[in-house]
């Protein structure tokens, strides 16, 4: 499995052992965001129209975050345009009723009727069948690593990671912010072309380095220091474990103190310069490592097998997918066109 670092942006959502989670719905009602939603857009055209959009940003000086697709980074989503808290999201999201409400509508007729469901069933069933294998592989992957997770914390001190967490409050959180609201992201995920690490260096001036390879302190210091960050009123950005999408903390940002905490794990090397780094090692017992050092060698190895497996139906999934757009928009001079009118519509609605 080939790691690959891309450019600054985000996943709202990722491949998970639960499945796909996607973060859109909440992206769309955070507090004085607008969110354009593209509705009725076909896939390629949404790509191509927001790989443009950006390109023209970028000539402009307007900074944007380019919201990566779980199924791979070369596809965009969305775009996020921070100055202005304008959120521009594909239509294909998973949104409930209250984002839909919210959200100002962009459609498109293409023109094109839709393809035969006998023709598209197929493939649908196949791509269904890749995800579900998949899954089935990132599910082993977890419980390896938790396991790992689980002989490391036999001998972490927790009153240590307590006691740290209250010391960066104190020197960090010291006034009240002006909004508390949490924001949910990835930056990692896992695709057919291996795990995708996306570049947060831009998020914050400072950011603290927790090097922890088994995940057995971050979680718990970054769970005390938002809690805390919450409750004294400041705007949030918590980025999850894709293997532990509902109980582990990755990453964490508080972007009005232009602060951020970032884990490097045996995972992933996060790509930052930090203000400081904190390892396992003080809160960890090395004899107990020591002991445990065969164990988590077959974990460990059990965790990029299956990694790499997962990885290889995610392919299979994608290439359905891709399979199906074909059938659905056979034109690609004409999905150009398309694209190049929603670039413009667009570029309207920043303006």
């Amino acid at each position: 499995m080939k790691d690959e670092l891309r450019h600054q942006g985000f996943f709202l959502g990722a491949q998970t052992p639960l499945g796909t989670i996607n973060y859109a719905d909440q992206a769309c009602t955070l507090p004085g965001r607008r969110c354009v939603m593209l509705t009725g857009v076909p896939s390629p055209v949404q790509h191509m129209a927001l790989s443009q959009l950006r390109e023209r940003l970028a000539r402009e000086g307007t900074p944007c975050q380019p919201v990566y697709s779980p199924a791979g980074p070369d596809r965009l989503d969305g775009l996020l345009l921070p100055e202005q808290e304008l959120f521009f999201l594909g239509g294909q999201q998973p949104i409930g009723r209250l984002a839909y409400a919210c959200a100002q509508h962009l459609a498109m007729d293409t023109g094109q009727p839709p393809a035969a469901t006998a023709q598209l069933k197929p493939l649908l069933d196949q791509q269904e069948s890749a995800l579900a294998q998949a899954r089935l592989y990132l599910r082993i992957a977890a419980e390896a690593a938790e396991l790992c997770r689980r002989l490391v914390r036999q001998g972490v001190d927790e009153s240590k990671i307590r006691r740290l967490a209250e010391k960066i409050c104190r020197q960090e959180l010291g006034n009240t912010g002006q909004g508390a609201y949490q924001e949910e992201r990835f930056l990692t995920g896992f695709c057919g072309s291996g795990q995708q690490i996306v570049d947060c260096s831009g998020w914050a001036q400072r950011i603290y380095l927790l090097e922890d390879a088994y995940s057995c302190f971050a979680p718990d210091l970054l769970d005390i220091i938002e809690e805390t960050a919450h409750r004294r009123g400041y705007h949030t950005i918590l980025c999850h474990c894709p293997l532990a999408p509902k109980t582990r903390l990755e990453h964490l940002f508080i972007p009005e103190l232009s602060l951020g905490f970032v884990t490097s794990n045996h995972s992933h090397a996060m790509p930052v310069e930090p203000c400081k780094v904190m390892n396992a090692r003080r809160f960890t017992d090395p004899q107990q490592l020591r002991r445990q050092k065969e164990q988590l060698l077959a974990n460990k190895h059990i965790q990029r097998r299956m990694l790499s497996s997962a990885c290889q139906y995610l392919a299979q999934a994608e290439q359905a997918e891709h399979e199906i757009e074909q059938l659905a928009f056979p034109y690609p001079k004409k999905l150009q066109q398309l694209a190049e009118q929603l670039a413009h519509r667009l570029w309207e609605a920043v303006m």
